[in-house]
């Protein structure tokens, strides 16, 4: 996505996301996500909030479409997020875009199974984003496949952890749980804890796209300009 060399990281998104990626890449340490949160109008107080993830995708892909605009890159956004659903109407079949889709999880054992109900065309899971808590506040942590290998990783603040496949597609369903008796030969009620911890939104990646979006970065592939810049401000 064009950047400029005047363009300040908090007032542009594009600017922004990329020096984020880039320290993510690169640097041995955590990365701080205040430069990016500044560029979308937040000031200290509202990181604090609670905020929607489904609102800030969208709204974040409008901002982005809208940066694209004139650019090489016009259109991406469309090409990697948009997909179409038919609604039947009185005999009309009606195509409408989505970015996003709401799935029913009813009945399905796992998050894959929901998908499949829901969607015909071949996906691969990459992403689970969880929301831990109620109603009125939580927390939102990640499961996250970077290779699509069978190795998944737990984006929680700061931590990045490896994960077993199973705790992020099919322990994250709220409800009540019974922990196993530790005397079975007696007859004990189980015991039942509530899990808070919710799959929120789900990111697929299309079986036919997965060698574009998922693909290896390398320093050349940047321009020289933001190369450079992102070189001496992050002290790499």
């Amino acid at each position: 996505m064009p950047t400029t060399e005047n363009d300040m990281p908090s007032e542009s998104i594009p600017l922004a996301l990329q020096g984020l990626f880039y320290k993510l890449q690169y640097s041995d340490t955590s990365v701080a996500t205040k430069e990016l949160t500044k560029s979308f109008g937040w000031d200290t107080y509202d990181p604090f909030l609670q905020h929607d993830v489904q609102k800030l995708n969208r709204v974040l892909c409008e901002k982005l479409e809208d940066k694209m605009k004139a650019t090489v890159v016009e259109g991406t956004i469309h090409k990697l997020f948009e997909g179409r659903h038919m609604n039947y109407i009185e005999c009309i079949n009606v195509y409408a875009s989505f970015y996003d889709l709401q799935l029913d999880v009813k009945g399905c054992p796992d998050v894959y199974a929901s998908f499949d109900k829901n969607v015909r065309n071949l996906y691969t899971l990459y992403s689970v984003l969880v929301h831990s808590g109620g109603v009125h506040g939580g927390h939102y942590y990640a499961f996250i496949r970077p290779t699509l290998s069978d190795q998944w990783y737990k984006f929680y603040d700061e931590r990045v952890t490896k994960e077993d496949p199973k705790l992020a597609s099919e322990e994250q369903y709220g409800g009540e749980e019974e922990l196993p008796q530790t005397n079975p030969g007696f007859n004990n009620s189980p015991l039942k804890f509530t899990n808070y911890s919710n799959a929120y939104m789900l990111v697929y990646i299309r079986e036919v796209n997965k060698e574009k979006v998922v693909c290896n970065m390398d320093e050349k592939d940047i321009v020289e300009h933001l190369r450079e810049r992102l070189k001496k401000e992050s002290g790499i």
